[in-house]
C-alpha cells in the first residue's frame, strides 16, 4: 500500500485539476482568466508570508499565480486554504494571509477555504473586528463539503467534483468501515470511468479516491481494485486503461 497522507493527496489534486478546480469555483469569472498561460504554484513562499504560523494542525495551503486576459500582463495570487479542523483562529489566519500577500505583491488577491471538516456547525467565513472608530470587514469564499449537494457533485461533467464528492462520503457516519468505504469507492470510480474524462485525470482521481479515506485493513487496497474489475488478477484500473488505449489505437490503425 502507497504511504500518503490527506494533506499530500489535496496538495497533489489542487496542482493536478486546477485548471477544472477554477472552472468550478470561479466559473463567473472566467472570460477573465488566460488558461492558455498555465500557472505558477508559489507554496515556496508561504512560510515567508506567514512564518509564525507553525501549528501541527496546519492543513493544506496552496498560493497559484493566475495570469488574467486584460492584455497587460497582470495577475493575481489565488490563496487556496484547506481544512479539516476546528479552529477558532482560523478566519484571523486568512485575513493575515490576505493583507499579506497583498503587501508583498501589490496584486489583488482573491482567497477560497475548503473545509474538509467532519462538524457541521464550523463554518468560518469572515473576520473582522472595530476600534475607536476604525473597523475592518475581511469575507472569503468557502466550499463547506458536508453541506455539498452530492447528486450534483456526481453528476456534474468537472473532475474536480468528484474530488470533492471523494471527502464527502468519507465524511459521512455511515461509511466509518471498511465494508462501507468499499462500497463508495467502487461506486466512485464507476462513475469516474463513466463520465468520458481524459485519462490523465482519470489516473489522478483513482489516485485520490483510493487512498483519501483510508481502508483499517491494507488488504482491501488489492480487494477495491479487483472488483472494479474482477477478470484482472494482477492488472490494475491504471494499466487495464493503457492496454485498452493501445488496442483502440491498434483497431483504428488497421482501420
Amino acid at each position: 500500500m502507497i504511504n500518503v497522507t490527506q494533506d499530500q493527496l489535496w496538495k497533489a489534486i489542487l496542482e493536478d485539476l486546477f485548471e477544472d478546480f477554477l472552472r468550478w469555483f470561479y466559473q463567473p469569472f472566467l472570460d477573465r482568466i488566460d488558461l492558455t498561460r498555465g500557472f505558477e504554484f508559489l507554496d515556496q513562499e508561504l512560510p515567508n508570508i506567514y512564518p509564525e504560523s507553525t501549528s501541527p494542525n496546519r492543513y493544506v495551503d496552496k498560493l497559484a499565480k493566475v495570469w488574467l486576459k486584460d492584455g497587460s500582463e497582470q495577475w493575481f495570487i489565488l490563496h487556496i486554504e484547506v481544512q479539516a479542523y476546528r479552529d477558532r483562529h482560523f478566519a484571523e489566519r486568512m485575513y493575515v494571509y490576505q493583507y499579506r500577500i497583498r503587501d508583498r505583491y501589490h496584486k489583488p488577491v482573491t482567497a477560497i477555504a475548503i473545509l474538509a471538516d467532519p462538524h457541521p456547525r464550523y463554518h468560518p467565513r469572515e473576520y473582522g473586528y472595530s476600534f475607536m472608530g476604525t473597523s475592518v470587514h475581511f469575507t472569503f469564499q468557502t466550499c463547506k463539503i458536508l453541506d455539498q449537494d452530492i447528486t450534483t457533485l456526481e453528476s456534474s461533467d468537472n473532475p474536480f467534483a468528484l474530488v470533492l464528492a471523494t471527502v464527502w462520503h468519507g465524511l459521512q457516519r455511515q461509511t466509518r468501515n471498511d465494508e462501507d468505504r468499499l462500497i463508495f469507492k467502487t461506486h466512485l470510480v464507476k462513475n469516474l470511468l463513466d463520465r468520458g474524462f481524459p485519462r490523465q485525470r482519470i489516473r489522478k482521481l483513482l489516485h485520490f479516491i483510493k487512498y483519501y479515506t483510508k481502508f483499517d485493513h491494507s488488504d482491501l487496497y488489492d480487494t477495491f481494485e479487483l472488483i472494479i474489475h474482477p477478470s484482472r488478477t494482477k492488472m490494475g484500473i491504471l494499466e487495464l486503461l493503457e492496454e485498452e488505449a493501445k488496442k483502440q489505437g491498434l483497431q483504428q490503425g488497421l482501420q
